[in-house]
């Protein structure tokens, strides 16, 4: 089957049917060279279905990539997973990210797992991340809400390069770090290495089970500073089961509010 086309821009992608089905990554690369990068295209996932990923996708060329869950009046969201790449030198390892971002990012009401988790043993194959802001990228914004990511060695949002808001409200971040592929000082939530960042808000959400930080804003090693973190709001965040290794917030340079 083929993705359908909705009423404006938006785009609904095939579930995972089983051998030969095209992954989400290589759906959303489809449409974008057929159609272009349409300025206001929204992928749209069916609520209750799985979605496999197998390579990281970028958005380059500062396009806005959207994602969110059908209208429907079931609550089950729609769940991608991590699936091993099958190429290269370790092909039972997942892809390191769902995304890395060369423009904004916008999700809503979507699922993700750092691994093919209907083969229990694919944990201890977990790669680092969710979601990445390469060191080439500055001025993007990261809006996620309703979401639920679960599931990494290192961090489940980090941005190497320089964002320019990052807002995550009403979303659940699980299973933050595992031990069998990394250490104590990863398993965090949101990994702002050293960079300026002009809005971090962070609001009814949910944290549970991770290993370090739920913030890191904070000098790589051998550094003495960081960019600022303009804007931070905190608030009214559930936090449960946390080993907090290196703390719970480390903020480095703030700004004024």
């Amino acid at each position: 089957s083929l993705p359908v086309l909705l009423f404006g821009q938006e785009l609904r992608l095939v579930p995972y049917t089983g051998q030969g089905s095209l992954y989400l990554n290589q759906q959303i690369a489809a449409d974008t060279v057929a159609n272009g990068k349409l300025p206001n295209r929204v992928y749209v996932l069916t609520r209750g279905a799985l979605y496999l990923s197998n390579a990281v996708f970028t958005n380059t060329g500062g396009w806005t990539l959207r994602l969110k869950a059908n209208d429907s009046t079931t609550t089950k969201k729609p769940v991608v997973m991590l699936y091993p790449s099958g190429t290269g030198n370790t092909p039972w390892n997942p892809p390191g990210n769902l995304f890395q971002l060369g423009g904004s990012l916008s999700m809503r009401n979507i699922q993700v797992s750092g691994y093919y988790e209907l083969v229990d043993t694919n944990r201890w194959n977990m790669q680092g991340a969710l979601i990445n802001v390469p060191s080439t990228t500055s001025g993007v914004s990261i809006t996620i809400d309703s979401c639920i990511l679960s599931n990494c060695n290192g961090n489940h949002i980090r941005t190497d390069g320089v964002p320019s808001t990052i807002r995550v409200t009403n979303t659940v971040f699980a299973n933050l770090g595992y031990l069998g592929r990394s250490n104590l000082g990863a398993g965090k939530a949101i990994d702002l290495r050293n960079v300026t960042c002009d809005s971090l808000i962070m609001v009814n959400n949910t944290f549970v089970n991770w290993l370090d930080r739920i913030v890191r804003h904070y000098p790589a090693s051998g550094a003495t500073s960081t960019g600022a973190l303009g804007y931070f709001q905190f608030d009214h965040n559930t936090l449960v089961n946390g080993t907090s290794y290196h703390g719970m917030l480390s903020l480095g340079s703030m700004g004024s509010k």
